[in-house]
């Protein structure tokens, strides 16, 4: 188990997941021996590669982390591994790898070579491989050849970050896996609670730092509940998402607050105020446009009984259409 300072850091780094923190200080523990496997599974956007990224930092142990989504072959992938490995054990203090002993890797068996002979004589060693079900032209035994490497290296433990995990995934019985489920919605709303926008974003002397401080905090809960219910709880697949969304309503929400229309406690009048907001789902389509708000901007639609005028070019292309697809004649060959 981690130190209770290192608990408490990463509880408070990362809310709603102890249950999680706990399981990773037992399996990938200082003193206690680790297993050669350990699978974490969960949807995007619920914590995985941020929590372990900050739980084997915090732990100082020698470790190495590999994005599938940059490796675009199989072969990539294994390159990449190798020297990110041979990078994290070369930085270790006392160290006298040299790198360029360790410049090829074109199979499974010379990774498992050159990983066998890095780590001789090093302690633990972490490998995560980060979206390794999503690996592009991965051959069929690249999941169970790699969860099979701490059995040839006994200092080395695999942590494969996956989003669903297939029954037979490993082709290995007795992995540990570890769930990270999807936020509810008190846990969404706690988590975002925690990082407040600004309300105002100029203060005068009359309203000090600490009044906004306060205002904040009792103003952005309240509008992430009205958010949830009304557009997130349906359109908001995630924790992101949902912090997405919430953002880009956040301006126009406090709009009537800077121009001091209403205040900052004044929640009821404010929602009924900003109704309209909550209704319409503009926010959630994404696009690269801007929309047009100007009623003058809009493309005013032609009065019934007129015809709109037609172009020249428009026009050209009509006439051109219409004199093919009437016209006979054999076409002419070049």
């Amino acid at each position: 188990m981690l130190p209770t300072e290192l608990m408490q850091i990463l509880n408070r780094d990362f809310p709603c997941r102890e249950l999680q923190i706990r399981h990773l200080s037992a399996l990938l523990s200082p003193t206690l021996p680790s297993p050669s496997t350990v699978v974490l599974h969960g949807l995007e956007a619920t914590g995985k590669t941020s929590l372990i990224k900050q739980y084997l930092h915090l732990s100082k142990f020698p470790h190495a982390i590999v994005s599938s989504r940059e490796c675009v072959t199989g072969r990539h992938l294994l390159e990449r591994t190798l020297a990110a490995c041979v990078a994290s054990v070369a930085a270790l203090p006392e160290s006298e790898t040299d790198a360029s002993a360790y410049s090829r890797c074109e199979n499974l068996s010379a990774l498992a070579a050159q990983l066998q002979r890095l780590l001789e004589g090093h302690g633990k060693f972490f490998l995560v491989l980060d979206g390794i079900d999503r690996q592009r032209d991965a051959p069929i035994t690249l999941f169970p050849a790699l969860a099979r490497f701490g059995e040839i290296i006994s200092n080395l433990t695999t942590v494969f970050l996956v989003s669903i995990p297939s029954p037979r995934l490993l082709h290995r019985p007795g992995v540990p896996h570890i769930h990270f489920p999807a936020y509810a919605r008190s846990q969404a709303i706690h988590i975002l609670s925690l990082n407040p926008p600004p309300i105002f974003l100029n203060l005068n002397e009359e309203y000090t730092a600490e009044e906004h401080e306060e205002d904040r905090k009792w103003l952005w809960p309240r509008f992430l509940v009205a958010t949830w219910d009304s557009l997130a709880k349906g359109a908001a697949r995630d924790l992101v998402r949902f912090r997405e969304v919430a953002r880009m309503l956040w301006e126009e929400f406090v709009a009537p607050i800077r121009k001091g229309e209403y205040g900052t406690r004044d929640f009821s009048r404010l929602m009924v105020r900003m109704r309209g907001l909550f209704q319409k789902e503009d926010v959630l389509v994404d696009g690269i446009v801007p929309q047009e708000k100007d009623a003058q901007q809009i493309i005013k639609r032609p009065k019934k009984g007129k015809i709109a005028p037609i172009k020249f070019v428009q026009k050209l292309v009509l006439r051109m259409g219409f004199q093919f697809s009437s016209d006979t004649r054999p076409p002419i060959l070049l």
